[in-house]
């Protein structure tokens, strides 16, 4: 059976997780670390709060955290005391309230006094969102509410997943081979008509109709006929515009469905905060030695939403935008860039993600050796290392001052927690 989440298991060494996708309150203050081959909680001062005791531990989500003890799990509170003993076979995190859980092959969801508000009766479910959770059986799919009622009943052969439930509280879903839309209530907004449908974005959906897209709003209206190449996920809008392509270049439309900048490129990333990627060119296959070929990108730049280019330069790539620098790539190496496309960081690492609360991960060395060259640090906005480079991945980020690190040491994983100075606060070691 295909459950969406796992039994507790260590994941790489990292975090003990318990879903692959999981609800977070953003409130953690305790940090799951393992001694020996048991697994406590520490505070950000790398001290054990929990003494080690637990075969697995999740992060706090709602005040609980999920800790196996064998092969049952239950949940523990921040004095580390069970107030939901471990009987589970399998348990999420607690999201609205609720928190899915195992009993041999079907899944239901508990309350937070450990009772069954949802008896066990699906081989598929997700957390629950806005109220609602995606649940089905032998492959039909629908959405339940808090008391375990089909609002939308399990009838879809497929429903939109992107790792969010519904957006602009529509939500595309498939019977027989067409798409459709869902509204929240339960209500069958528009009816299953089109080859390929995606989520609606600025008012706006993508679809698609014999191998051409259009647009249609929320009340199944085409208001910009189908007639775009193919079909796209990054068909959609934002910034009030959207890249599509038409005789195999692209170009940029309003939400009349007019021209704003004209077909001429190869390559098109949606709008973020008034600038877009664009290549006019495509890469090229060039001989080496030894009859081999090698791909060759073509360059590419930014432009403003006229179309005009905000600056001379040329990136091979252009990567994550955040707190006014963009990751952009030339010539192997990457660098960061400010809106105005003002080279702020030399290009010099081999991986850059985009900066949060002023610090960005970057690694180092040739990232398809993980184990050997390669290695991941922090550096502030001025490109300076605040974490020098010694890791082999981070996970995503700092939370309330802390992340995850772990080094690839052939056998085993060396993992770590470390604040935002540098500061190791707790360490171990998970054999592969």
């Amino acid at each position: 059976m295909n459950k969406v989440f796992p039994k507790l298991a260590t994941i790489v060494g990292l975090t003990i997780t318990t879903m692959l996708m999981s609800c977070h309150n953003g409130n953690k203050d305790l940090f799951p670390a393992k001694d020996g081959d048991k697994w406590g909680y520490i505070n950000d001062n790398g001290i054990f709060v929990i003494t080690p005791q637990y075969d697995g531990a999740g992060e706090f989500s709602e005040g609980l955290a999920t800790v196996s003890v064998g092969d049952k799990s239950g949940f523990i509170n921040k004095k580390g005391e069970f107030v939901i003993n471990p009987i589970f076979d399998c348990l999420s995190t607690f999201c609205e309230g609720l928190a899915m859980a195992c009993d041999g092959e079907k899944i239901g969801f508990i309350n937070m006094q450990g009772e069954w508000a949802i008896y066990p009766q699906f081989d598929y479910a997700e957390d629950f969102s806005d109220g609602l959770a995606k649940a089905g059986n032998n492959g039909k799919y629908g959405f339940i509410d808090k008391n375990g009622v089909f609002v939308i009943d399990q009838v879809f052969d497929e429903i939109w997943d992107d790792g969010k439930t519904f957006s602009e509280e529509m939500i595309p879903i498939n019977i027989d081979g067409k798409w459709g839309y869902y509204n929240k209530k339960g209500q069958l907004v528009i009816k299953p008509q089109f080859d390929r449908a995606c989520e609606f974005s600025e008012g706006l959906a993508c679809v698609n109709i014999n191998g051409k897209s259009g647009f249609v709003n929320k009340e199944g209206k085409m208001v910009i006929e189908p007639q775009f190449n193919q079909y796209a996920y990054e068909y959609s809008f934002s910034d009030g515009l959207a890249a599509v392509k038409l005789n195999d270049l692209f170009g940029y439309i309003n939400k009349d469905g007019e021209w704003v900048i004209t077909p001429q490129f190869e390559e098109a990333s949606p709008f973020t905060d008034g600038i877009a990627f664009v290549k006019k060119e495509p890469g090229k296959n060039i001989s080496v030695s030894n009859n081999e070929v090698c791909y060759v990108p073509a360059k590419g730049y930014l432009i403003d939403k006229t179309g005009t280019r905000i600056s001379d330069l040329l990136f091979d790539r252009v990567g994550e935008q955040s707190e006014g620098l963009i990751c952009v790539e030339i010539n192997g190496k990457w660098g960061y860039v400010d809106t105005k496309g003002k080279m702020i960081i030399e290009p010099q690492f081999s991986t850059a993600r985009g900066f949060s609360d002023g610090l960005a991960v970057v690694g180092v060395g040739d990232d398809r050796n993980l184990r050997q060259s390669y290695r991941v640090g922090v550096i502030d906005k001025k490109g300076k290392f605040v974490i020098n480079p010694q890791f082999s991945q981070m996970s995503n980020g700092f939370t309330n001052g802390v992340a995850e690190m772990v080094t690839d040491n052939g056998d085993c994983w060396e993992c770590c927690l470390i604040n935002k100075s540098g500061k190791i606060i707790a360490k171990w070691v998970t054999q592969k």
